[in-house]
């Protein structure tokens, strides 16, 4: 390789000509802030919040002053509202035998449709006028 390179021979490279190169704008000064005054600080952020305090109580205040001004509104509220032991009990019974009734309606229903169906199936079972009497024990089973 050493032979090929000595006899190959590089184009010459054009001339460089030196360029001024642009200094950044300096950047301006940072502004400074004065320094904090944590104590003064410190007693602002607590007299914020006994302000906070109070003004917290006096609505809790305003608002126990109304409720006991209506204390005697709320107590009827309470009392026609709420039903005792006993006026629950007899309701839930009242529910129990509506229940029960719907049910053993519902039971009645379906055993005289269940009878009417034989009732009705058995004229064409029967083809035979002969066997009158037949329907007629139907007809007393009911």
């Amino acid at each position: 390789m050493d032979s090929l390179g000595a006899n190959y021979i590089s184009p010459p490279k054009p001339l460089r000509f030196l360029f001024e190169i642009e200094k950044p704008v300096p950047r301006p000064s940072t502004p400074s802030v004065p320094e904090i005054n944590r104590v003064r600080d410190a007693g602002e952020v607590a007299v914020i919040h006994l302000q906070r305090l109070i003004r917290g109580r006096a609505l809790q205040t305003m608002m126990y002053e109304s409720r006991k001004k209506r204390q005697l509104l709320i107590n009827e509220l309470r009392s026609t509202h709420a039903l005792t032991k006993e006026e629950r009990a007899e309701k839930r019974r009242q529910m129990l035998t509506i229940r029960t009734n719907q049910t053993r309606y519902e039971h009645l229903q379906h055993e005289v449709s269940k009878k009417l169906q034989v009732i009705l199936d058995t004229p064409r079972k029967v083809k035979n006028l002969e066997n009158y009497q037949s329907i007629v024990q139907l007809l007393c089973l009911l």
